[in-house]
């Protein structure tokens, strides 16, 4: 029976689904600003192809010959320490040190004693004699070079560092025992970063509220999809291998940065600023905290030419800088400088400039909105393998026939199997909770 209504006619009375309203042609889509820093990035860094899976490189750290006394004996045996008084000129001395620094020393080697809390005190002397393989109980014999005694209470058994500072010889000597420092290998392997578009033949040719066709709809999804996995790959990968029983094939993946900085980094470039045992006030502790750890990071890194570091960091990060600049009222960081032909904030530091760029992935997780990502993007290299770079592999038959044969529809995809190599540990580093309270 047929609806009946009495009155004036609104827009309420209408029967179901007859009103067609009014849809806007298009999708709005929310995307976090410079999604894919990093990706964006390798198009103007380093690149080299590759045509394995694994690729590797070599990293040689340089060679400070400087480092820790375990203690100072008077014989070889290593059994009776020292004494306070006076140790006179030409008197030989073995210092007790790690097998691994006794052997960066060899006859010939001058040497200087120093005790950190005593700056100005320091004795040199000359290498007479090393034992490299005592493990613990390794010994380099010293030759003093001048007569120690006791100067506001600082004498030879308070030095606890032991320096390498030239070498002397007699004339006609014959020539010294040679020293060779390895480097250490290190490698990456690549992974395969796919999305798939798949799509049926009556969806192809159906006609939707969303404005454009349907597979350049989903083709441009895709493609972002794609480059925001890439983004996380390079970002938190972790390297792996190991067989994929349901293709029967290898499956490998990739460190990411974060990965790489966590295990390569040295002692001092992993912070978190609550382990510190400050106040627990950012304004108060925030300066200080950051000029100790950029001091350790500058002092390590490799760069020589720029004396910059690159920082992924999040907006809490940001919101910390700014509390502590209108705490500290010095703290110079200039916009719009370009690094990777992406805009970053230069922030010059008494030690390097700090090219700062917040990552929209930090922000997206609170365990790295208030995290700092620091890394050398001139020491990276972007290895795709051959022919095998980021692409599109389009269906292999024609858009109007509406799909693969055998299949009522179209399979695509975007394909690239890549890694990066990172180059040196020292050139890393990650500094956390910058600018929250203590809990």
């Amino acid at each position: 029976m047929a609806t009946v209504t009495q009155g004036i006619f609104a827009t309420d009375q209408h029967v179901d689904e007859a009103l067609p309203h009014n849809w806007r042609a298009s999708v709005a889509r929310w995307y976090p600003q410079g999604t894919a820093k990093f990706t964006a990035a390798t198009a103007m860094m380093r690149k080299e192809t590759i045509d394995s899976y694994r690729t590797t490189w070599w990293t040689q750290g340089y060679p400070i010959q400087v480092g820790d006394i375990t203690d100072i004996f008077a014989d070889s045996a290593l059994t009776t320490p020292i004494a306070a008084a006076t140790t006179a000129l030409g008197t030989v001395v073995y210092a007790q040190v790690a097998q691994a620094f006794a052997r960066e020393f060899r006859k010939g080697h001058e040497v200087r004693f120093q005790d950190p809390d005593a700056p100005t005190y320091s004795k040199v002397g000359r290498v007479v004699d090393v034992n490299r393989n005592g493990g613990a109980n390794s010994w380099v014999a010293i030759e003093l070079r001048e007569t120690d005694a006791a100067v506001n209470g600082v004498s030879l058994i308070n030095a606890t560092r032991l320096m390498v500072i030239g070498s002397s010889h007699s004339q006609a000597a014959p020539s010294p025992v040679n020293l060779v420092y390895h480097p250490e290998n290190k490698y990456n392997l690549t992974q395969i970063n796919r999305t798939a578009l798949k799509i049926s033949g009556t969806a192809l040719n159906t006609t939707t509220r969303f404005g454009s066709p349907e597979h350049q709809r989903q083709r441009e999804d895709a493609f972002l999809r794609q480059q925001l996995e890439m983004e996380k790959t390079y970002l938190f990968g972790v390297r792996s291998e190991a067989y994929d029983d349901e293709n029967e094939a290898t499956i490998t993946t990739m460190d990411g940065m974060w990965t790489w900085a966590m295990r390569e980094a040295p002692d001092g470039q992993i912070v978190n600023y609550h382990d510190l045992g400050m106040t627990g006030v950012w304004v108060t502790d925030g300066w200080q905290m950051l000029m100790e750890f950029f001091e350790i990071l500058f002092r390590k890194s490799s760069k020589r030419t720029l004396n910059a570091l690159d920082c992924y960091c999040g907006s809490g990060v940001a919101l910390a800088l700014t509390d502590l600049a209108a705490a500290v009222g010095h703290i110079n960081i200039t916009p719009d400088t370009k690094r990777f032909g992406l805009g970053v904030s230069e922030w010059r530091t008494p030690f390097g400039s700090v090219f700062l760029q917040v990552h929209p992935l930090f922000n997206i997780e609170p365990a790295l909105r208030h995290s700092m990502l620091f890394f050398n993007g001139d020491g990276i290299t972007h290895c795709p393998m051959r022919n095998r770079d980021l692409h599109f592999k389009p269906a292999s038959t024609p858009m109007k026939k509406t799909g693969e044969v055998g299949y009522d529809g179209i399979v695509e995809e975007y394909l690239c199997e890549d890694t990066i190599r990172w180059g040196i540990g020292e050139d890393y580093g990650i500094a956390t909770n910058i600018g929250v309270k203590y809990p």
